[in-house]
């Protein structure tokens, strides 16, 4: 039995809902605490089939965390899930264009699909055109590197977003590399906000400031593409004004957590309001993000620094990275990004009991690696545990957190008797 879970539209999350930086203080801070952990328990038990092996809870203590429900025996799958957001990582892809400023802008074509990161084999117009005929399951991922206007008028009803797509009077806008797994389940939608070319751009902007980093403009320009084409949808089919289309849009990344208070992430090689300037500047990202959002206010607000901010700590604290199997240059494994929900409620251990496994795509599969008893916390590592105590901590650090786990405080303990005995024969 393997739970098969897309990431959720957040056109039904309850716009009302507080937000991951938790309510203000006042002397029932304690009950508003327990209110918003009880209410965030809830959240997650919509989201999770009612047949799952596993559920998620909020404590003050653990914070968000995975339990399983039954026992389970060692390689069982528990988990699929759909990313919320993928993205490549810069350096491979400029490592195979060798940085060379006097190359084009952009490839004619990418090995991958732009949206789930699996691999398209090449295909002719005529194979493209009929790949259609059969089911996902009578081939791998088919292949539609062009659609037609008309049919992408069908794939975004009324044409708001469309209008800007064609305004730039760009066909190559028109030659974004889908799967037709995604194109058939509507996630073509976001090709409006991210035409092949401006992604290249974005990526070499990144390329000569910080071609190393996870977090990049791609990435902000990704979750935001994510968060207008939501809020389109929510104001057509609830009929929600912009300001509160785009509350609930923004929903799936304030599920996932944030820095604590006072802290923050640095973006190396850049800043917030650099980001936020480029993607601003960035056509027609900008247009069909004020054609997605509908009041230029509204629109301004989403492409802002403090946007930016708000999902720099997101993103550095739960990106995952992945490597797609032949998606990249020259055949080779696709170092890429991405978002998970569910898998980001997933605490740490040493000595983890789960493990993460990647297919052809930017979906995950987890696993149990060890019995796990009811009840027990599923956990990952979050770095190796064959590294020592120190290095680990000190890598941990990244995630604001001290591990307390089992092998840390084991290891601890026998580090202090060891001591002791070193320091009584010392003394000897």
């Amino acid at each position: 039995q393997v739970q098969r879970v897309q990431a959720p539209s957040s056109a039904t999350a309850p716009a009302a809902m507080a937000s991951d930086e938790g309510g203000g203080g006042g002397d029932d801070g304690g009950v508003e605490a327990a209110g918003y952990e009880a209410a965030m328990t809830a959240e997650f038990r919509e989201m999770v089939p009612p047949d799952a092996d596993f559920e998620v809870c909020c404590t003050e203590n653990a914070g968000r965390y995975m339990t399983s429900t039954k026992a389970l025996d060692p390689g069982y799958e528990y988990l699929i899930e759909a990313p919320l957001v993928a993205w490549p990582l810069t350096s491979q892809l400029m490592e195979a264009l060798s940085g060379d400023e006097d190359l084009p802008s952009w490839p004619r074509t990418t090995p991958w699909c732009e949206r789930c990161l699996c691999y398209l084999p090449e295909s002719s117009p005529s194979a493209s055109s009929t790949a259609g005929a059969g089911s996902a399951a009578d081939a791998p991922r088919r292949v539609r590197r062009r659609v037609s206007q008309k049919r992408s008028r069908a794939l975004h009803e009324g044409g708001g977003l469309m209008a800007a797509m064609e305004a730039a009077g760009d066909e190559d806008l028109l030659a974004a590399a889908y799967c037709a797994d995604c194109e058939e389940r509507g996630r073509r939608k976001l090709l409006p906000f991210l035409p092949p070319r401006l992604l290249w751009r974005w990526r070499r902007w990144q390329a000569r400031r910080s071609p190393e980093s996870c977090v990049g403009l791609e990435a902000f320009g990704r979750c935001l593409a994510q968060i207008a084409a939501t809020a389109a949808e929510a104001r057509s089919s609830l009929g929600l004004p912009p300001a509160e289309a785009v509350q609930v849009a923004w929903r799936p990344f304030e599920r996932l957590i944030g820095p604590p208070d006072g802290s923050g992430v640095l973006l190396h090689g850049t800043g917030a309001e650099a980001v936020a300037a480029e993607l601003s500047a960035s056509e027609p990202f900008r247009g069909a993000v004020l054609a997605a959002v509908g009041c230029p206010e509204v629109a301004s607000q989403l492409l802002s620094a403090a946007s930016v901010d708000f999902l720099a700590g997101r993103l550095a604290l739960n990106a995952v990275g992945i490597q797609v199997p032949r998606s990249g240059p020259g055949g080779e494994a696709l170092r890429a990004a991405a978002l998970y929900v569910l898998l980001s409620t997933m605490n740490h251990a040493c000595s983890p009991n789960a493990k993460v496994a990647f297919d052809s795509c930017s979906t995950v599969t987890l696993s149990t690696s060890r019995v796990v008893e009811a009840g027990e916390a599923l956990t990952l590592g979050y770095v190796t545990g064959d590294l020592l105590l120190v290095e680990r901590r000190a890598k941990l650090q990244h995630w604001f957190f001290h591990c307390d786990c089992l092998q840390c405080e084991t290891e601890e303990r026998v580090a202090g008797a060891l001591s002791s005995i070193g320091a009584s024969a010392g003394l000897a």
